[in-house]
């Protein structure tokens, strides 16, 4: 069975998925399996994990669709979120590559599949070593979020998130989030639910280079108050690109690699419900994109 790891905060969520809790420096031993892989094995290696990455970065962006005319306002949140990895993500269809006899095509751990190395035999009994992935069955961070607004019924929202953890850990991990939602309401007459879009981009870099992600989210939301409770829902289209960087070592060879990985853009669809009490806010929601996932926060402000 997998184990789910967990983490508060994109330095931890990083630590999470490169396995930096529980083994030798992460970063290190990512580069190492990469080392294995060029072309379209690296990416079948990391797609479930830059999918995943997507997903939760463009996931748990707001709690309500109204959003005042005018009139200042301000809002601190933590938003957790979580993707949760299918059965199908375990593995991807690999090939042995450079001058290996016969040439051979297999299932292969990906970055988030079992950790056992995949070896085949080839002539002479040379070996080919598919190496395995860090066991994961879900991705799931959290971030600070900061919310202030209105101006001419838009505000803004801002994440961020920057920590060194040491050249003996994973090294420099940063986060940018920032984005603008404008409320539709104010141009409709009495619509029934408040109604809002949104435009956010994000980033989130691990390591010198190892890792950068980007991600793109244009939204639409609606709300409807009742009381202390809000339920709101949302439908979104994501894009996430990432590049990696590293050495290969294939053969009695080595080859620098930047590897560029984008993903057609996705639906995103949420659904959850906010509880206040005057300046307390809790919520939680369900995310549906290339994978289902489960969002909460808790916040604070007016």
């Amino acid at each position: 069975m997998k184990r789910t790891r967990f983490a508060c905060s994109p330095a931890l969520a990083a630590w999470v998925v490169l396995m930096a809790a529980t083994a030798p420096p992460a970063s290190a031993q990512l580069e190492e399996n990469l080392s294995a892989y060029l072309g379209a094995n690296a990416e079948g290696y990391l797609k479930p994990l830059q999918e995943a990455f997507g997903q939760a970065l463009n996931s748990n962006f707001f709690t309500t669709a109204a959003v005042p005319a005018q009139g200042l306002h301000l809002r601190v949140d933590v938003k957790a979120m979580s993707v949760l990895f299918a059965d199908g993500d375990d593995t991807f269809r690999a090939a042995t590559a450079g001058d290996f006899s016969p040439a051979q095509t297999v299932d292969a751990p990906t970055v988030v599949g079992p950790t056992g190395a995949v070896t085949v035999e080839g002539d002479g009994g040379t070996q080919y070593v598919f190496p395995g992935g860090f066991d994961l069955s879900s991705f799931t961070l959290a971030v600070p979020q900061l919310t202030v607004g209105s101006v001419a019924g838009t505000e803004a929202v801002l994440r961020y998130f920057s920590v060194n953890t040491g050249d003996t850990e994973i090294g420099d991990v940063s986060f940018v989030g920032i984005g603008l939602r404008h409320s539709l309401s104010q141009h409709l007459v009495l619509p029934p639910v408040d109604l809002s879009a949104s435009v956010v981009y994000q980033n989130l870099s691990v390591g010198e280079d190892l890792l950068d992600a980007t991600a793109w989210s244009f939204g639409i939301q609606a709300s409807r108050s009742l009381g202390t409770l809000v339920p709101y829902a949302g439908l979104s289209y994501d894009r996430i690109s990432m590049h990696a960087k590293y050495t290969a070592e294939v053969g009695a060879e080595s080859e620098q690699v930047d590897l560029d990985l984008s993903s057609a853009g996705s639906l995103h669809a949420t659904v959850g419900l906010e509880w206040s009490m005057g300046p307390i806010h809790l919520n939680m929601s369900g995310e549906l994109a290339q994978r289902s996932g489960v969002s909460a926060g808790v916040g604070v402000g007016l």
